[in-house]
């Protein structure tokens, strides 16, 4: 049944708690409160979780792309909300990477919340470098790198080639 955890075998056969999992449209409603009738259900969901609702990082980023595309919010706006969320004692996210994207977010006005996610998203997993054909994540995104990276000058050199 959706929105509802329940026991389910683990591969081994024993039995684990599934946790909770929110959409997008539980979160838009609970944080936006624009819904008469959905918004009070959504923020009553979370406030009233005995276990912490997970969000999973796709809600998160389909999360920022409606508030920027079809709500019109700024970066700062966006920013907010994030923290909002990150620091609700009721929700389960990855904060560090979500505190990290949020901070380059803001910085780096020519990329996408996604790309910034992407790039904590590779750093907490330990799996660099990120490699990309996307310009402006190369240009914006390895300056940040404490590292150098020694196919950046070739992806820099060869660029309009490849």
């Amino acid at each position: 049944m959706l929105g509802r955890g329940q026991n389910s075998p683990t591969p081994r056969g024993q039995y684990s708690r599934v946790v909770d999992t929110i959409d997008t449209n539980i979160l838009l409603r609970a944080t936006l409160g624009d819904h008469p009738e959905m918004s009070p259900l959504a923020q009553k969901l979370i406030e009233e979780s005995v276990d912490p609702l997970d969000v999973p990082d796709v809600v998160l980023i389909e999360y920022v792309h409606v508030l920027e595309h079809h709500y019109q919010f700024n970066r700062h706006q966006v920013a907010d909300l994030l923290g909002d969320i990150a620091a609700h004692p009721n929700l389960s996210l990855r904060h560090d990477v979500v505190e990290a994207a949020v901070g380059h977010y803001l910085k780096h006005p020519k990329l996408s919340f996604v790309d910034c996610f992407i790039a904590e998203e590779t750093r907490a997993r330990g799996v660099e470098p990120l490699w990309t054909f996307d310009r402006k994540l190369v240009n914006q995104l390895i300056p940040w790198e404490e590292t150098t990276m020694s196919w950046l000058d070739e992806v820099r050199a060869n660029w309009d080639e490849w």
